[in-house]
């Protein structure tokens, strides 16, 4: 990828955060995530914001969610080798994702969210190829929060343009997420 690939996903990527966090509201925990599948692998930093919202409250657990965005990179080593193309991507987006917890944020949790992501390159795989730049991410996932704050969550990952585009080639991936909240 040039240099201004990366100038322009890496302002995307500040601009997708001044969006979610602003100087009243800092981040509430940062993860980071490895996932592969589909002959990709995946690595992934983020940071999440809570809402303040809350639904279904039964006295000690609760539905709530979180904005969620991070920068990916992915590896496919059956990326199609046309003349400027990489195996190696880079992505960033948000996610507004749901989550039924504890109230004291500790336990079991699921949670399962949804938002757009924007790539580096036009993921062209062999047998997968997204038409655009611009990609749906969805998972769905479960994982425990201990005491002092660290998250350990396994997921299951959805990529594909949602079939606003053809061909809607999808990614499937599954992992592990490690978190930290503070």
């Amino acid at each position: 990828m040039d240099i201004r690939n990366r100038l322009q996903l890496s302002s995307l990527f500040l601009i997708a955060l001044s969006c979610v966090y602003s100087p009243s509201h800092a981040a509430d925990r940062i993860s980071m995530d490895l996932m592969s599948g589909n002959q990709a692998k995946i690595g992934r930093i983020g940071l999440q914001l809570d809402w303040q919202r809350q639904w279904f409250s039964d006295g000690d657990s609760h539905l709530g969610g979180y904005w969620d965005t991070s920068f990916a990179n992915l590896y496919d080593n059956s990326a199609q080798h046309t003349p400027g193309s990489s195996p190696y991507f880079n992505d960033v987006g948000i996610a507004a994702v749901l989550r039924f917890q504890r109230d004291d944020r500790t336990g079991f949790y699921a949670e399962a969210g949804a938002g757009p992501r924007y790539m580096s390159d036009l993921y062209d795989t062999t047998g997968r190829r997204h038409e655009s730049r611009f990609v749906v991410n969805s998972h769905a996932g479960v994982g425990f929060i201990w005491k002092n704050g660290v998250d350990l969550g396994f997921k299951a990952m959805h990529r594909s343009s949602g079939n606003v585009m053809q061909p809607n080639d999808a990614v499937n991936m599954v992992g592990v997420g490690l978190r930290y909240r503070w």
